[in-house]
């Protein structure tokens, strides 16, 4: 028997309950027992504020969490002239994966070992890659959805409509194509994070 596929606001919700049930995430347990100190926002702004301007900043840091687990950034250099900056200004303890997508290493930074998650994307599909890190999963998978049904495709650098790639360099241009209304990241955590705290609520008083 086929399974009926779940809407997008259902795998939304899917995903709120089960991190209102779960302690902390993977990344804090492997963050807090492998010795890395967290970071605080204030150092973490210390080293955006350094780099080139082509290390564009997204993830936890920009939303402005106070104790981010790493930083992430998107370059649109190649990752290895990327991942020589860190070299040259820093000390590179660890290096996790490294590749023409996607770089994962950890530096020492003023007596703490700091996660460094670095993305590639080039400027005329930044926007895609924008979006796929600062917004919740069930967003994009909504979008996505939404996208398929005008005729696009949204893959992990790029939107299509059939074979033409659609530049776009803000994710604005993508809640256009879905015919979504445009939230901010900071806009679309506070709502899930709301989300989640009233699940945590009726769990907590439910019979």
């Amino acid at each position: 028997m086929k399974m009926k596929e779940r809407s997008w606001k259902e795998e939304e919700e899917r995903e709120l309950t089960e991190k209102s049930e779960q302690g902390p995430s993977l990344v804090d347990v492997d963050v807090l027992g492998s010795g890395i100190n967290r970071l605080t926002s204030n150092k973490a702004h210390k080293i955006i504020d350094k780099l080139p301007d082509y290390f564009i900043p997204v993830g936890s840091v920009v939303r402005g969490k106070e104790n981010p687990s790493d930083i992430d950034l998107i370059s649109t250099r190649p990752l290895n002239e990327a991942y020589k900056f860190f070299e040259r200004n820093y000390d590179v303890t660890e290096v996790r994966t490294h590749g023409p997508k996607r770089s994962d290493f950890v530096i020492s930074y003023d007596g703490d070992s700091i996660p460094i998650n670095l993305w590639y994307s080039d400027k005329d599909h930044l926007g895609v890659k924008k979006l796929l890190l600062d917004y919740p999963k069930g967003l994009i998978i909504g979008i996505r959805r939404k996208l398929k049904k005008f005729g696009y495709r949204l893959s992990e650098d790029k939107l299509y409509k059939g074979q033409e790639e659609i530049t776009i360099k803000d994710p604005k241009e993508i809640f256009e194509y879905a015919d979504i209304v445009y939230r901010t990241p900071e806009e679309e955590h506070k709502k899930r994070l709301k989300k989640i705290s009233l699940s945590s609520i009726d769990n907590e008083y439910s019979t």
